[in-house]
């Protein structure tokens, strides 16, 4: 991991937060809760998110703080365990790339959900303020 330390060392807190918040045996209201706290800490308010186009959501999503609440809301309540581990960063200016595997486990029936995923990160007062994600699912969606 390469380039400006303190844009890859705010990842790997992120990282760590987001973890220790999605741990496993939380019911999906709790641990929505614990990740917005996470997302609190990390994310300014006037956040803005791009996610790229997945199986899940063909046409990609995008918007404001409160679409990326939304979308926590959604991962909280079908997936139970999740975990991210960053594979690779690097950074330059206000700017962070990192690339992730995030994996979780199905909560109706156990089944495991493995994502490629890259984010590029711009960086405001040691926030992200914008972030662009792009995923690739690994396992299928559904059985």
């Amino acid at each position: 991991m390469t380039g400006n330390r303190s844009g890859i060392e705010t990842v790997e807190r992120m990282v760590a937060a987001y973890n220790a918040a999605a741990a496993a045996g939380l019911n999906a209201e709790e641990a929505a809760a614990r990740t917005l706290r996470v997302f609190d800490e990390f994310y300014a308010p006037d956040v803005r998110w791009v996610e790229a186009p997945t199986p899940f959501f063909p046409t990609g999503r995008s918007g404001s703080r409160a679409e990326l609440d939304a979308a926590v809301r959604g991962v909280s309540a079908r997936l139970g365990e999740r975990r991210y581990t960053l594979l690779d960063a690097f950074a330059a200016a206000d700017r962070v790339a990192a690339e992730y595997l995030w994996e979780a486990t199905y909560r109706e029936d156990g089944r495991r959900l493995r994502i490629r995923l890259v984010t590029l990160y711009r960086l405001r007062d040691g926030r992200f303020a914008e972030l662009h994600e792009y995923p690739c699912v690994e396992s299928p969606p559904s059985a």
